[in-house]
């Protein structure tokens, strides 16, 4: 598959976090909004398509700098690694999805 058929799911997420970025949002607001928006966008391409690598890889820094509060301007730092994050809550972590497994899981469901 090409990385073309993501261009909408990968603008759709880029639109929503330039709607937020004019809000001033804690981190608590910026994971709600990950965990529920952002997460949910790609969903149904993840069910219905096989995704490159590489598209699960931008799908990742989309999410990942948004949560963090990276900007064009100014870069900040991680309070944990990603791969603690998206740890299930049980582990001790605040339980966001990874899009590598949850693209595994669905393409197995399908």
């Amino acid at each position: 598959m090409s990385k073309g058929i993501w261009e909408p799911v990968i603008n759709k997420m880029q639109d929503k976090i330039e709607r937020w970025t004019f809000r001033v949002l804690n981190l608590a607001g910026r994971f709600i909004l990950t965990k529920v928006v952002l997460q949910s966008i790609p969903i149904f391409f993840l069910y219905a398509l096989p995704s490159p690598k590489g598209v699960l890889h931008q799908l990742r820094n989309i999410q990942r700098d948004f949560l963090w509060g990276k900007e064009e301007t100014r870069k900040k730092w991680a309070l944990m690694s990603w791969d603690k994050v998206c740890k299930p809550k049980s582990h001790g972590s605040v339980g966001l999805d990874d899009q590598e497994i949850l693209s595994n899981v669905l393409g197995a469901k399908l």
